[in-house]
């Protein structure tokens, strides 16, 4: 992650907030930036996890077997891959969509609840993903516009206690979601220049 980008995005949250100071890093002695630290990676989680398909995040894992044995209907246990935000469906060997009333999949906690699986009924078992993506720099625009928002929603409250203007930010952030989504949609469909969601975030 890049520490500019990072802060960046954290000065874009913090200005929705009405706060005229700017940081630096997300290591400043601030407490703009210990918030913003603090914030930060779970809000662009919740961002990468709200069930868009975002063209700079979205990719694909053979997944690698575990030793469980599931209950029934489960067939097969699986380990997720790195970085897994959000399991959207599996695909065949050319990456088409399955089906997931045909080809369903369940992602659970493992019996000792310390690790999450993916239990399926075909083996192998392929699984397109959302992945957690903190290079900022291949985020649209307009996602990182709407990460700023959400972030401001969190430091609103420990910044001003302000339960007015966080209903406010918490309307505009909604309205960013919404058209980050949309653009990202359209870039998708735009044609050749645009990367495939299913290789964007390799590498």
């Amino acid at each position: 992650m890049s520490d500019q980008s990072a802060a960046r995005i954290c000065n874009q949250a913090l200005s929705l907030c009405g706060e005229s100071a700017q940081i630096t890093a997300l290591t400043d002695e601030s407490l703009s930036a210990r918030l913003c630290s603090q914030f930060l990676d779970d809000t662009r989680r919740d961002i990468l996890a709200c069930g868009h398909a975002w063209s700079f995040a979205t990719t694909t894992a053979a997944l690698v077997r575990n030793a469980t044995t599931p209950l029934k209907p489960w067939v097969y246990a699986w380990a997720p891959p790195d970085k897994m935000v959000k399991p959207l469906h599996l695909a065949d060997e050319r990456l088409q969509r399955l089906p997931e009333q045909a080809y369903p999949f369940l992602v659970a906690p493992t019996s000792d609840a310390q690790a999450l699986e993916i239990y399926t009924q075909v083996d192998p078992a392929t699984l397109v993903y959302v992945r957690d993506v903190d290079n900022y720099g291949i985020w649209t625009s307009k996602a990182r516009n709407a990460l700023a928002a959400a972030l401001a929603v969190k430091l609103i409250g420990p910044l001003k206690g302000d339960l007015q203007t966080r209903s406010y930010i918490a309307q505009v952030a909604s309205e960013a979601l919404g058209e980050a989504m949309i653009d990202d949609y359209q870039r998708r469909a735009d044609g050749p220049n645009i990367p495939s969601r299913y290789e964007a975030a390799r590498g």
